[in-house]
Order: structure tokens, then C-alpha cells, then sequence
């Protein structure tokens, strides 16, 4: 919880560059959930009937407009958001070579309870969080002629095998971009497992773990990292009984993946034809997602037929 007053190092910054980064990162604190300088949404001005915005006369106030419903997972989103500037104001006060050993370790102070806040907030935010109203989107949209390519993907799966999709054209390939953190994302690991033995090799499955917190993008991105970030994906898959899957997962830990294939919330789906196009596309998870993509897998690479059965033996 932030404190109803301004933070000690705010307030100890001495004269001259130091002070005017802190001042200008908005690190001033002043009441409880409100922080000098951070974006947050302003309440749309009303408008007249012709679209020009209403103002205040000597018969009253214009009326403001009705409060928006409460959103707690995007609330969450914007409160990490915020956090994460403030972190990044942090760390470039911490960059100053010519700190105080003392106002330096108060900013690493801070900067831990930034941190430690960040992860409070995806920790209670993912036990409350609603799923996404699950959309499908074809691939082949009005006025197409043809669909799609699929961006470029070359990772190194958790089993150690490197998958790159563009020689992936014999079957099609499921690719499920998720959090750990997400509680949608961890109800559908199962399901995802269950559609992939259904599938009976008759496509590939790909997870790849993004969306990770500032602390653990840049673990995984240090020595070691990637095979830590790893085994807490396929630990979270056995824990949730998807361990099938353990040996298909990759780690974005940079979000230059996420970038790349224009990610924007998780659970995201992809089904890529074997041309390397995208046949279909998920945005969360429906009653009956895994339905519909064990469907278009079936459009794309049916079941081979069943071999007749053997004529009975006629007895002498």
C-alpha cells in the first residue's frame, strides 16, 4: 500500500540533476493510489448535441458523466503499469553514478518495494481475474484471396529440440501464448493437453510463457535464465496436470515474440495451416475453443480413413 505522504528520498534529493529526474519521473507520492504525473484515463468532457463540449453557466454545472463500470483485472493491468513506470524512473535515478551511499540505498529500497508490489498485485489480480470473452477470428477475412502468412517463430522448446515454424509444413501447428501468472491461462493448460492427445500427432502444439514481470524477463534473460524461466513453466504444467505438454513449451522473455505476432492479452491462440498461413485465431477461451480448433484441424489434416475390417473366415 503507498503512504499518505512523500517518499523520504523524494524529499532528501539534493539540489540539481538528481532531484530534477526524480521531480520529473513523478515519483512524489501525495495520497493513497494517487501519484504526481502518472497517466491515468480523464473523464470524457461532456458534449453538446453538436458534439462541442458543454461548459459550466450561471444556471449550474454540466453534469459529469456516470461512472465506468469497475474493471478489476484491468484496474490491476493499469496499477502494474504505473508501478513499472515508477520503477523505471527508479532505476534511472540508481544509473546517477554520483549518488549518496545513503539516498542510493534508499531508491534500492524503494525500488524492492516497487517490485515486491507489482508481484502482490498480478498475484491477487490473477486469482480474481475473469476469463476473455473468447472471439475466433478466421484467417481468410471479406476481400481476402488468400490468408495470411504467420510471422516468423524459431525457439528452443523446453524438451531442448529447436522449432522453427517456417519447416514445420508437413502438419498444422497450435500455438497458445500464455502467463504463468494468469488464471485463464492455467484453467485452459489442461484442456490444451487433453486436445493435443486427441490430435494424435495430427498437428503440433507450441506454448510459448510471455507476458512476465520486469524481475523475471530480465532473469530469464541473464545467465542460466532461460532453462530457470523453463522449469517453472513445465513445473506450473505438472502442477495444473497438463505435464504432457512439458516438453513443448518456449520462453519470451524479451516480448520481442509477443511483439512480433502483435500480442496483446492471453490467452491467444493461433492455428497455422501447413502452407505457414493463419488459419484461425483465438482471443481467450470459450466453452467450446478446444472444440473448434480440434474442428479446423480436422478441415485442414483430416483422420485417415479406418482400414476396412478383415472379411470373417468362412469354415470348410
Amino acid at each position: 500500500m503507498l503512504n499518505n505522504k512523500t517518499t523520504s528520498f523524494s524529499r532528501n534529493a539534493s539540489a540539481g540533476p538528481l532531484r530534477r529526474v526524480l521531480l520529473s519521473a513523478a515519483l512524489v507520492i501525495v495520497a493513497p493510489g494517487s501519484v504526481i504525473g502518472c497517466a491515468r484515463p480523464l473523464a470524457p468532457r461532456s458534449t453538446a448535441g453538436n458534439g462541442s463540449p458543454t461548459t459550466s453557466s450561471a444556471g449550474g454545472a454540466s453534469s459529469p458523466p456516470p461512472a465506468a463500470p469497475v474493471n478489476p483485472a484491468a484496474e490491476a493491468r493499469a496499477r502494474v503499469a504505473s508501478l513499472q513506470s515508477e520503477l523505471a524512473a527508479v532505476n534511472a535515478a540508481l544509473a546517477d553514478k554520483s549518488l549518496g551511499p545513503d539516498l542510493r540505498a534508499e531508491l534500492e529500497r524503494e525500488a524492492a518495494r516497487l517490485r515486491q508490489e507489482m508481484e502482490t498485485v498480478r498475484i491477487a489480480s490473477s486469482s480474481q481475474e475473469q476469463p476473455l470473452a473468447a472471439t475466433a477470428t478466421p484467417g481468410l477475412n471479406a476481400g481476402q484471396t488468400q490468408r495470411s502468412k504467420a510471422p516468423d517463430l524459431v525457439v528452443r522448446m523446453s524438451g531442448g529440440a529447436e522449432f522453427d515454424l517456417s519447416k514445420q509444413i508437413k502438419r498444422p501447428v497450435v500455438i497458445q501464448f500464455f502467463a504463468t501468472w494468469s488464471g485463464p491461462c492455467k484453467k485452459a493448460l489442461p484442456e490444451l493437453a487433453k486436445l493435443s492427445r486427441d490430435l494424435d500427432g495430427r498437428a503440433d502444439v507450441v506454448l510459448i510463457r510471455g507476458s512476465m514481470s520486469e524481475d523475471e524477463a530480465q532473469d530469464a534473460q541473464a545467465a542460466g535464465g532461460q532453462e530457470r524461466a523453463l522449469t517453472a513453466a513445465t513445473d506450473l504444467l505438472r502442477s495444473v496436470g497438463a505435464g504432457a505438454l512439458g516438453e513443448r513449451v518456449a520462453v519470451d522473455a524479451d516480448g520481442s515474440i509477443a511483439a512480433r505476432w502483435n500480442i496483446k492479452a492471453v490467452p491467444a491462440i493461433f492455428l497455422i495451416a501447413p502452407d505457414g498461413s493463419v488459419a484461425q485465431s483465438w482471443l481467450g477461451i470459450g466453452k467450446d475453443t478446444y472444440g473448434e480448433i480440434r474442428g479446423a484441424v480436422d478441415t485442414l489434416n483430416p483422420k485417415p480413413a479406418a482400414a476396412p475390417a478383415a472379411p470373417a473366415a468362412q469354415g470348410s
